[in-house]
């Protein structure tokens, strides 16, 4: 783990307090129990402030919990190479984030971190899209957001995260929880929240969908696929049971389909929204047609 962490960590050295930061990703990797051994020498707890450490351990922040040991630090964490800040007393301050691991010396339950101040900057985890397996909203509002994501690096046990980021106008704060067995307590009533939503819909959003998928098809009645393609993305990430295609695939498919069904008629009469969630910050709808013929279809063939 000491070599690991040699090449993940940006060290400043100043004469009076060295200040050794990481970047957010790189500590989850530290974090995270790797393939083959998950639960011998997790990380070093009795590493301190020296060398290539970087937590900067609490001498009195030992405690027993009824969950089990519980250890305390803090963590100078980086945005994009620039050290989180606080403002005390008007004056700027690195701002560091408390660390709370439970658990004992071979196995770690559950990690927290947690800013020590809440500022405009509310310093946050960076994760690459790739490392992202799952992604699911708790809560979300205009108080906070609860979301959790399922994360799997390379050469590493997967492991949740959930993200709480409270938002005020003071500024907002996001707390971090890893837990690797178990999961996080608010997606046992995700499922449930995410049911809640969907039946609370607005008529005027529901309608925007409708006139949106009577559009789509209107435009495929069409005797040149053009029309149709304008409602595709330059890159699609699913079409029917294919992934990842281009624009130019679905042209291909269009044309071969207008040429075995020369005339095309559709109408829809209603729609369901069974789902919603929020993705990279765009709101996604599941939309079906009830199971009552709502969806008209007539083509002929050209045989």
């Amino acid at each position: 783990m000491k070599n690991f962490l040699i090449l993940v960590i940006l060290t400043v050295y100043t004469l009076a307090n060295p200040i050794i930061k990481v970047e957010g990703q790189e500590l989850l990797k530290a974090l995270s129990y790797s393939e083959g051994s998950p639960y011998v020498k997790l990380y070093n707890w009795d590493m301190g402030s020296g060398g290539v450490s970087p937590i900067i351990w609490d001498p009195n922040g030992n405690n027993w919990t009824p969950e089990g040991f519980e250890r305390k630090g803090k963590v100078y964490l980086t945005n994009d190479g620039n050290i989180t800040h606080t403002i005390v007393d008007d004056e700027k301050k690195p701002g560091y984030w408390n660390l709370y691991m439970l658990g004992n010396k071979d196995k770690i339950i559950k990690a927290t971190l947690k800013p020590n101040a809440v500022t405009m900057e509310n310093p946050s985890i960076k994760i690459e899209k790739a490392y992202i397996k799952k992604e699911i909203i708790c809560k979300e509002d205009n108080s906070i957001k609860d979301t959790v994501y399922y994360i799997k690096f390379p050469k590493k046990v997967s492991f949740w995260l959930e993200e709480k980021t409270t938002k005020s106008n003071q500024g907002n704060k996001s707390e971090y929880i890893i837990t690797y067995d178990k999961k996080p307590n608010c997606l046992k009533d995700a499922n449930e929240t995410t049911i809640k939503k969907s039946l609370h819909i607005s008529q005027e959003t529901k309608e925007q969908i409708k006139l949106f998928l009577q559009s789509f098809y209107k435009a495929s009645e069409d005797k040149f696929p053009a029309k149709a393609l304008s409602f595709y993305a330059s890159e699609i990430d699913r079409y029917f049971e294919k992934r990842s295609l281009t624009k130019e695939d679905i042209l291909d498919d269009k044309v071969r389909y207008y040429k075995k069904w020369p005339k095309r008629e559709y109408n829809i009469k209603d729609i369901e929204i069974i789902d919603t969630y929020v993705k990279n910050t765009i709101r996604f709808y599941k939309v079906i047609t009830p199971p009552t013929n709502n969806l008209k279809l007539k083509q002929h063939n050209s045989h």
